[in-house]
């Protein structure tokens, strides 16, 4: 449901683009049903605002669920700003539709959205391997995640043991 929508153009020093701004009420259901709202979002200067950890969520959804480039630009600037958020979920996903749609054609998507909507000047953005360079961050954070998460399971695996040998130790001395 979509409360409020602003179709217009914008104009930057690389001309005019198409400018499309909506107020949704989609999530405001799901919103109601929880007690601790702040999970979600923030009010910032009187505006409920998305926390960044939903935000990436979000972003990823919309970049699995259709071929639009900006969502590979956005999820880049998400995950160089905010790496430590995405979970392993996130990067998994990620590297999924990497894997089903491939980086040349990502990049060629990118390059088409930049130079048809003058996004940005393409001085500042190298489409040619931006995919495959995102790609390659995004597995590495993934493989860092992973091993913290073996590392911890070797600790909880050796603490509880360590725990089982000292209540066996009790045990055989009493």
């Amino acid at each position: 449901m979509v409360f409020y929508r602003f179709v217009g153009t914008a104009t930057s020093h690389l001309g005019s683009y198409p400018l499309k701004i909506e107020v949704s009420g989609r999530e405001r259901n799901r919103l109601r049903l929880l007690k601790d709202k702040n999970i979600f979002y923030q009010n910032i200067n009187g505006v409920n605002v998305y926390n960044i950890d939903k935000l990436i969520a979000m972003k990823i959804n919309a970049f699995n669920g259709r071929d639009k480039a900006r969502d590979l630009f956005d999820i880049n600037f998400l995950f160089e700003h905010y790496p430590e958020l995405f979970t392993i979920a996130n990067l998994e996903s990620i590297i999924t539709k990497f894997h089903y749609y491939g980086e040349k054609e990502l990049d060629l998507l990118l390059e088409d959205e930049t130079h048809t909507h003058k996004l940005t000047s393409c001085e500042e953005i190298k489409t040619n391997g931006f995919s495959n360079a995102l790609l390659q961050k995004v597995q590495n954070r993934l493989n860092e995640l992973e091993s913290e998460s073996t590392n911890e399971n070797v600790e909880l695996v050796s603490s509880r043991k360590e725990n089982i040998d000292k209540y066996n130790i009790i045990y055989i001395s009493i």
